[in-house]
């Protein structure tokens, strides 16, 4: 084996292993990240409607923390569908 083709091969390994741990870290994010993220989500969901439906002023804060959130959201969903395309 030449030099040049050795070197290509350790650049091959080297790059499969970084596209095997970026595959490792994004699929642990979505499996454990993900899930509380929109668990909360919902809950403050709910916890804005009630308020707002009992007409307390908390109902504001808890609509912009809901707000942050989906945003937040929406945010990891384009970062894990980039990551996964590249």
């Amino acid at each position: 084996m030449t030099s040049s083709s050795h070197l290509l091969l350790s650049s091959s390994r080297g790059t499969t292993g970084r596209e095997e741990e970026r595959n490792r870290v994004i699929n642990s994010f979505h499996q454990e990240v993900s899930s509380s993220v929109i668990a909360a989500l919902f809950l403050i969901e709910t916890a804005k409607t009630e308020l707002e439906e009992a007409g307390l002023p908390q109902a504001e804060a808890v609509s912009k923390a809901s707000n942050i959130l989906a945003e937040t959201t929406e945010k990891m969903a384009r970062v894990i569908g980039a990551t996964n395309r590249d």
